[in-house]
């Protein structure tokens, strides 16, 4: 369902944000698109609502800092006891929001957010478990080379330790015309 640009309309139940309370205003986009609904059954959705969510909460809670920020009027003491609860709010909404991409990030999951005046307005999500059309259309390629290159006239790989000298000595002791008796 596209978003609302203006004007009033009846919320489905099934949007996120038609719970009570919920200005929509501070709701961000997935992916550029109108929220999932609440009660999704895909994974992807879910996690989406999540971090849609998490979001929405950090923009509530700017925007309720911005709005003590510009009262001029009343009692200087209360303002800033106001400002220092907003400014606890905001950073109870990053730490969830952290938390979430910490429960997230070893399965390949971002939620990158779009800002605009401080706010997100959108969320670009990318999934580990979806390959991209990028990863799609790419061919494996595959290509390996060999080099010889000789040692240096009279040198000898004596007290030289690596994995596979025994091999590697075997052959070069094996080549027609090469020194017998390199160790």
């Amino acid at each position: 369902m596209p978003r609302p640009t203006s004007g009033k309309r009846t919320l489905e139940p099934s949007e996120p944000w038609s719970g009570r309370g919920i200005q929509r205003k501070y709701y961000p986009a997935a992916d550029g698109k109108s929220p999932p609904p609440r009660n999704c059954k895909d994974r992807n959705d879910r996690i989406k609502t999540e971090f849609l969510t998490a979001y929405y909460r950090l923009n509530r809670s700017y925007a309720r800092l911005l709005e003590i920020r510009g009262k001029k009027i009343g009692d200087p003491a209360r303002r800033e006891g106001n400002e220092r609860t907003a400014l606890q709010r905001i950073e109870l909404a990053l730490r969830h929001r952290d938390e979430l991409e910490d429960e997230y990030a070893p399965y390949g999951i971002i939620a990158e957010p779009v800002m605009k005046n401080g706010f997100a307005v959108n969320v670009k999500f990318s999934f580990g478990s979806v390959r991209s059309k990028a990863q799609r259309n790419a061919h494996v390629l595959s290509s390996s080379a060999y080099i010889s290159i000789p040692l240096p006239p009279g040198g000898k790989p004596e007290g030289w330790t690596f994995p596979g000298k025994e091999e590697l000595l075997r052959r070069l002791n094996s080549r027609p015309g090469a020194n017998q008796g390199i160790r």
